[in-house]
């Protein structure tokens, strides 16, 4: 088969696809959800920890981002085992709160804050990348959770936005003692209390207003 005739058939399946789109997109939106939720948890389900993400996934994230619950259905994502398969479900996240505001994922932060473990871990590094001054509220929220690993990633995502109003939030942990394993310059892990990470956070952020 020659050049020409391969892009001939891939024009033609991307004509055939748009239509599929377009009547998909038709269906009833309960009808969308259950086959977009259900295709969603069986790639979960088959996706081990250090597989890569299946193409089919890439399109069903994409997609998921068209239901009304479409944030809440993202985040569920986020609490799986495979790191990419997080990365994939938190760049959706990170396109609707940009597109339409944070509070559009509120339902997204809410399930991060319920879930814990791995959910909570990626959600303030996920509102931290959203431009919209609100985003800074919900990050302070997984401050106050009992998970030092947690606290600590809403202090970087905290130092990384700069946003002033974080420095009161951050001074309540100054004292706090708990620690937490913090990489070096040579890659080694030491530990480090979460009441210096936040005075860190602290002075990145108000040098930053300077």
């Amino acid at each position: 088969m020659n050049a020409s005739k391969i892009l001939s058939e891939i024009l033609e399946m991307d004509s055939k696809i748009m239509t599929l789109q377009d009547d998909f997109d038709g269906q009833p939106e309960a009808d969308r959800k259950a086959a977009l939720v259900g295709l969603a948890d069986t790639l979960l389900e088959k996706t081990g920890e250090h597989d890569s993400v299946p193409l089919p996934m890439i399109r069903v994230a994409e997609m998921i981002c068209t239901l009304e619950d479409g944030p809440l259905q993202l985040a569920r994502a986020l609490s799986h085992p495979n790191e990419e398969v997080r990365h994939l479900f938190g760049e959706a996240i990170i396109s609707l709160g940009t597109e339409d505001g944070v509070d559009s994922i509120a339902a997204a932060v809410d399930y991060a804050l319920e879930n814990k473990g791995s959910a909570a871990l990626e959600m303030p590094f996920i509102l931290a990348w959203i431009d919209d001054p609100a985003a800074t509220t919900h990050i302070h929220k997984f401050l106050e959770l009992e998970e030092t690993d947690v606290v600590y990633a809403a202090i970087e995502a905290c130092a990384s936005v700069s946003d002033i109003d974080s420095v009161e939030v951050l001074k309540k942990l100054v004292e706090d003692k708990r620690e937490v394993e913090v990489e070096d310059d040579d890659e080694d892990e030491a530990p480090v209390t979460i009441g210096m990470l936040a005075q860190e956070a602290i002075d990145i952020i108000e040098g930053a207003e300077e």
